[in-house]
């Protein structure tokens, strides 16, 4: 027999024990819109499936790659290309590299090796590295979730201007292979911080690969 329109489905989402579902109607799952968002160490980029194919979306100066960095200016908070244009002004206060120092210990090997190339602060916060920086004229300490739910904000900003202003609430994030679960679960962080809710952690190797054949009929 054929559900009706009406009947919900289950869904799993990310960052949950495989049990717990949560709840969609079928109509309101066909209306979705699914971004899926690339985050690089030096840029990111977000793509969204329709008309057949996967669009990857332009920003808002036309380009399709998006400065992985934000930036804090008097008032004014800043991500991606509104960043990187000020950067050279105010470097001390541009974060970059989000990637790189994202869910890891202030001690470990990769934000000791990021050290001496980072120029806004990094500091050790009960074991956990965190950003400083000046913002409103104060000094702030910000858990990297934190920035980098600025940086996914602003990708789907992107997504929403290049899809008729409709509100994106999902997402797939692509993740290095060889991240911890709190890395993970940092990313997880990141994108509830910002009402984002993420279906999945895509590995990097299983997104070219899908890239590459998902439209090979051979």
């Amino acid at each position: 027999q054929t559900p009706s329109r009406r009947e919900s489905v289950c869904l799993p989402t990310a960052g949950r024990p495989p049990s717990v579902h949560w709840r969609v109607s079928r109509a309101a799952r066909d209306m979705a819109h699914v971004i899926g968002i690339d985050v690089g160490t030096d840029n990111c980029v977000v793509a969204i499936a329709r008309r057949g194919g996967i669009d990857v979306l332009a920003n808002d100066t036309s380009n399709r790659q998006t400065p992985s960095m934000v930036g804090f200016a008097g008032k004014e908070r800043r991500a991606g290309e509104a960043a990187k244009s000020a950067i050279t002004s105010n470097i001390k206060n541009t974060i970059t590299g989000l990637k790189k120092i994202l869910g890891k210990r202030f001690n470990s090997a990769d934000v000791q090796a990021e050290l001496p190339f980072a120029m806004y602060g990094l500091r050790d916060v009960a074991g956990d590295a965190q950003v400083q920086f000046q913002y409103q004229d104060e000094s702030h300490t910000w858990r990297v979730e934190r920035v980098m739910a600025m940086l996914l904000n602003q990708m789907r900003a992107v997504g929403v201007a290049n899809n008729e202003g409709q509100a994106i609430a999902d997402c797939v994030v692509s993740i290095p292979p060889y991240w911890t679960d709190v890395e993970r679960k940092a990313m997880l962080q990141a994108c509830e911080i910002v009402g984002l809710n993420c279906l999945k952690l895509m590995h990097d190797s299983t997104a070219a690969a899908l890239a590459y054949g998902i439209y090979k009929t051979d």
